[in-house]
Parts: structure tokens; sequence; C-alpha cells
């Protein structure tokens, strides 16, 4: 399957939003990765904000493909200590609460989320924390894990392309 993976490069240099978050865009603005090279509740915050703006101004005709990308030694392990909602578009509650008012707004809107972890023993323990977050909710329909980047921006890319519900 490796052979059959397109690798998909940046659009230009990543933002610094601040130390240790960036954010870059791929496949020519379609899709927006989150980086995160350490986490705490003032980082998570900062990230649901940030993704909150990019929603609101990404066009409603396109879905939202978002990586998550908490690859980095300790991110994903750390995850499990903020209050970060990784497979969800909004990041926290509060975000998801502000960005869809409703149950309907949240089931009509249209996104996949790709959630890049590390192979390492992090990694493995921030997949049961997502799986545990999202459990049987209509999200779990949305989003997957990789350790891939290459195989995550293919999956976003492909999924772009396809019907979402």
């Amino acid at each position: 399957m490796a052979n059959t993976l397109k690798i998909i490069t940046a659009d230009g240099d990543a933002e610094e939003i601040l130390p240790a978050f960036r954010r870059q865009w791929y496949a020519s603005g379609r899709i927006v990765c989150y980086e995160l090279r350490d986490i705490s509740q003032a980082i998570v915050n900062q990230w649901s904000q940030l993704a909150i703006e990019t929603i609101q101004a990404w066009s409603a005709d396109k879905p939202y493909l978002a990586l998550h990308d908490l690859s980095y030694p300790g991110v994903a392990m750390k995850s499990g200590w903020v209050h970060a909602r990784v497979a969800t578009p909004a990041i926290t509650d509060f975000g998801q609460q502000s960005l869809f008012p409703t149950p309907e707004a949240e089931a009509a809107f249209q996104y996949r989320i790709a959630v890049l972890v590390s192979a390492q023993q992090s990694g493995h323990f921030a997949e049961m924390i997502v799986s545990k977050q999202i459990g049987s909710s209509p999200a779990v329909l949305y989003h997957r894990t990789f350790l891939s980047r290459t195989a995550a921006l293919n999956w976003l890319l492909v999924a772009g392309t396809q019907p979402l519900h």
C-alpha cells in the first residue's frame, strides 16, 4: 500500500502560532494541519480558537479536512491530561458548543480529521484516548488515527473528493 501513496507537500512555510504550536496548509489550501510540539491547557485553548476561526472562514461548499499532528515525542501522552478532544473539529467541548449551537448544526457539518500519532507508546495511548472520547458517537465516522503523515494526508485528500455523509 505504501507504494500507492502520493507524496503531498506543504503549500508553504508553517505559521508559528505559539512556540509549541504551528499551522500549515496542504493540497492548495484544502487541508489544514495543526502541529503541536508540546501540549498544555493554554495551547489547547489557543488551538480550539484557531480551529474555530479557520472553520468559520472555510468555504461552505468544501468539507473541512484537518490533520491534528500529535506525533512529537510526549505530546500524545500529555493530550490525555488536558481537556482536548483531538478527533473533533473544535478541539474542546466549549469550542464544539460555540461552533455548533445545535446537534443539527454539528450533524450537517462536513469534515474529516486525521490524528497523527507516533508509533511509540504515547501514540498508542493517544489512540485509546481518542477512541474513548468518541465512543459510539457519529464522529467515529469522520476521523482516523495514523502513524504516517503521508497516509493521513492521502486519506484526507481522498475523503475530500467523496461524499462525506
